[in-house]
């Protein structure tokens, strides 16, 4: 067994853990292992200042979508790993939104002109003429 040693949060003497030994360096108060933890993770995030940023950037490229928007959608066409390889990853992201926005606005027409066709239909074919139409 390890000789005691004094917290590196609260200053406190305490026995270190059997199977930590010389790894544990704070005490088992849970005010104080929480301290510690906020320590290392803001230690962490300072040798690492463009993880967060990537991670959510990656996260938005590899959303999964419904298997309609995957039918329907041309923006599945494009291979994105190439593109984020090509031009790297904020810029992928950027022509991808861009696209999606692109091709948000060519459906509104089509789908407007849906309901405009079927105003069309009512007048040009009468309602009984299209119910005895065999399928």
């Amino acid at each position: 067994m390890a000789k005691t040693r004094p917290c590196r949060i609260c200053h406190v003497w305490f026995p270190p853990a059997s199977r930590a030994g010389d790894r544990q360096h704070v005490c088992g108060k849970p005010e104080c292992q929480q301290e510690w933890h906020r320590r290392n993770c803001a230690r962490w995030h300072e040798s690492h200042p463009g993880y967060d940023q990537d991670t959510r950037l990656r996260k938005r490229l590899s959303k999964d979508t419904s298997a309609e928007e995957r039918t329907a959608d041309p923006l599945r066409a494009i291979d994105w790993d190439k593109a984020k390889a090509v031009v790297g990853l904020e810029m992928a992201v950027l022509v991808e939104e861009t696209a999606k926005v692109v091709v948000q606005g060519a459906r509104d027409p089509v789908r407007l002109q849906t309901y405009e066709s079927k105003g069309v239909i009512d007048k040009v074919l009468p309602r009984a003429a299209r119910d005895s139409v065999p399928l």
